[in-house]
């Protein structure tokens, strides 16, 4: 998802340094280490995962507005 992410921000001219574009740590499986790669944090990421974050917040919200909406209906409508 960070790819793609970094590809649509490089097609609007926008370029991130390494230091903001990587994992930090990379596994080698050939040798089954850590192996550091220069960079400080995933920037694009956690970018994505706030966006996601922020987007599921506001769903949840609406959600329980209406259904918080329809149970006074129905509980007003019970109780005439």
């Amino acid at each position: 998802m960070s790819a793609y992410f970094q590809s649509s921000l490089s097609k609007l001219g926008i370029e991130l340094p390494l230091l903001l574009r990587e994992i930090p740590l990379e596994i080698r499986r050939r040798v089954g280490q850590f192996v550091e790669t220069g960079s400080w944090v995933n920037l694009p990421a956690i970018i994505v995962v706030a966006i996601v974050t922020a987007v599921l917040v506001k769903g949840i919200q609406e959600s329980a507005s209406f259904n918080a909406t329809m149970v006074g209906i129905k509980v007003a409508q019970c109780s005439s």
